[in-house]
């Protein structure tokens, strides 16, 4: 059971439910509104991320959309709901959704509005495929790194931003948040992760080195918010990890073309694009796995609070890991 305080506290007005013109979002009505935004204070209350609680907030609200009940679940409509959800989306969005219901009913359960019987109509996540993480070789990112112009403050700053994710594995947002101040003595990188974890990187000299030049243009921009690491070429602050994740995708995709996998169409006829700053952390774990570095030390470098989480990059090239087999003293041997 959820420890929680009085359930009075968890009493929202109605009014905090209504939208401006006094009416409710279409197909949810008062009761189930209420619902949604008591489930987003116990979030809230939690410290669950904005992103959490956004990702939580819409999946309950879809499905009380669908027909869903705050206090009772209906085993036909759920299986209803989930068989449109499943014949339109990933395996992994399902079971976000299923994530995010059987929170919203343990919480409902401990209010006293569920009972413990509705928590177990709900199925638990399906286990999805493994996906093999998708990376770069050496030679593509220093393509990629060669069709950055130095002779320009958004080359000069998009070239370092590239090599900083290759040469120390940050996630994009991780980067996106980065202060002045967080480059320490300019050859270590304080980072703030998932969870409000903290890390230490190390640069290496030649992006040491990167950096310092960058930091160096950085100060002839008119800064609106002086901290901010990155920055436009007008002086304000790349807004979040998307710029990253445009800035990269535009470069890989300049520099390598085809190759890069953007010939795939996605929803809308629109070309994929994949998320680049990650396969640049995926080839960062990759390089240093082929140069002998142990996982363990990978896991920290990357801000892994499981080996296992880590090892799932080991899948990114199986000739390596064929090329570690026949280290065995029994690889060799010939039956008779």
């Amino acid at each position: 059971m959820l420890g929680l305080p009085n359930r009075q506290a968890y009493v929202i007005p109605l009014d905090y439910c209504r939208v401006a013109s006094g009416a409710t979002p279409q197909g949810l009505s008062i009761d189930a509104q209420a619902a949604a935004a008591r489930f987003d204070q116990h979030l809230r209350g939690l410290q669950r991320s904005p992103h959490t609680r956004r990702l939580y907030g819409a999946a309950v609200r879809a499905w009380l959309r669908a027909g869903g009940a705050p206090g009772h679940v209906d085993g036909t409509i759920l299986a209803r709901w989930l068989a449109t959800r499943r014949r339109s989306c990933a395996v992994a969005t399902v079971n976000l959704d299923l994530k995010a219901l059987r929170a919203f009913y343990r919480f409902q359960i401990a209010l006293g509005e569920a009972q413990a019987a509705d928590l177990m109509r709900v199925p638990r996540q399906r286990k999805p495929p493994a996906r093999v993480p998708r990376w770069l070789t050496d030679s593509q990112v220093g393509e990629v790194l060669g069709a950055c112009p130095l002779d320009t403050f958004v080359g000069l700053r998009d070239y370092a931003i590239v090599l900083t994710l290759y040469a120390t594995g940050l996630r994009a947002s991780e980067l996106a948040g980065m202060a002045v101040g967080d480059l320490v003595d300019g050859e270590v990188i304080y980072v703030v992760g998932k969870g409000g974890k903290a890390r230490y990187v190390p640069t290496g000299e030649q992006l040491a080195g990167v950096l310092e030049g960058y930091l160096h243009a950085r100060g002839r921009t008119r800064k609106g918010k002086r901290s901010a690491f990155w920055l436009r070429a007008d002086g304000v602050p790349l807004r979040n990890g998307r710029s990253i994740w445009e800035i990269v995708s535009r470069r890989i995709w300049k520099a390598l073309g085809l190759r890069a996998g953007l010939h795939r169409v996605g929803r809308g006829g629109r070309p994929w694009m994949g998320h680049y700053p990650h396969e640049l952390r995926a080839s960062f774990a990759t390089a240093l796995l082929h140069r002998g570095m142990p996982l363990t030390a990978i896991a920290q470098l990357m801000g892994h609070a499981d080996v296992a989480t880590t090892a799932h990059y080991l899948g990114v090239d199986l000739e390596y890991l064929w090329a570690a087999t026949r280290l065995h003293p029994r690889a060799s041997r010939v039956s008779a």
